[in-house]
């Protein structure tokens, strides 16, 4: 009959509509790449694109499900782990807000991966060494980052303020993942102190630390301050790092009045509380 063959007709345009749709779908970019991912998370050599199109996706809604998908990543040496370690660094200095989403995920990350023996190490190399090790490079360059042109440069106002404005979010963004990592056991109360030490010039009380390096350290202080004063070690690291910014503080017209009386006033009386209490 005429109905018969037009149902008929229609469930063939249907059943065509679909394979076409289907068709369509696996042929797309967002499918293709999908296939490539997988592809390339499961080959021989470690690909940057895939790890950070991963790291751009990280949310704490969605740390678990990405760190899972990071942790089948292929990695064959050292090499690859310090690559991993770079990218994540380099992620986390780049996004500050989610500093504490990217520990987790390194976190997670940490037993992860095999570790690797190198002839001129006596332990051998983790993800969680690699890393430690990245984050502790960016710690040490921070007292020395106040050049902001380089040899024979010259920018207007306006660049070198947005150039300083980009280093401090950088170096602020540093001390608190590295913050974030110490809360986890990923960093060492020694890495903590040394970093104060440094930033503040603990030791080298006639030299003055650049404005940018008391941030950092107030920074610090106040990413770790409930953990690290229950440490032995950490409590004296702090006791030193107070008694430097009262020093500090009594140096007449050495620092800006937001640096005197805001940042380090606030943060010294914070400080000084918790320590005598």
């Amino acid at each position: 009959s005429e109905e018969g063959m037009d149902l008929a007709s229609s469930n063939a345009r249907g059943g065509a509509g679909e394979r076409l749709g289907l068709l369509t779908q696996r042929d797309s970019p967002t499918f293709g790449s999908r296939l490539r991912s997988l592809s390339e998370m499961s080959g021989d050599l470690l690909q940057p694109r895939v790890v950070q199109g991963l790291l751009n996706k990280v949310c704490p809604e969605n740390v678990n499900s990405i760190g899972e998908k990071l942790a089948q990543v292929k990695v064959n040496s050292v090499d690859d782990l310090n690559s991993l370690s770079s990218l994540l660094l380099k992620k986390a200095l780049a996004d500050p807000h989610y500093c504490d989403t990217y520990a987790d995920l390194a976190f997670k990350l940490s037993a992860a991966f095999p570790k690797f023996h190198v002839p001129e190490m006596m332990e051998p190399q983790s993800f969680q060494s690699t890393l430690r090790v990245a984050v502790l490079q960016e710690l040490d360059a921070l007292p020395h980052a106040s050049a902001l042109c380089k040899d024979g440069e010259l920018l207007d106002a306006e660049e070198l303020e947005c150039r300083r404005m980009r280093q401090k979010s950088r170096m602020l963004a540093a001390v608190r993942f590295a913050g974030q990592l110490f809360l986890r056991r990923m960093l060492l109360p020694s890495d903590v102190a040394d970093a104060l030490a440094e930033l503040t010039l603990s030791d080298s009380e006639e030299l003055l630390p650049e404005e940018h390096a008391l941030d950092c350290a107030c920074e610090l202080l106040l990413s770790v301050s409930t953990t690290f004063q229950e440490m032995p070690d950490g409590k004296e690291a702090i006791d030193v790092t107070v008694s430097r910014l009262l020093e500090l503080m009594q140096r007449e017209g050495a620092f800006s009045k937001r640096m005197q009386y805001w940042d380090l006033t606030m943060l010294v009386l914070l400080f000084f509380t918790a320590t005598v209490t």
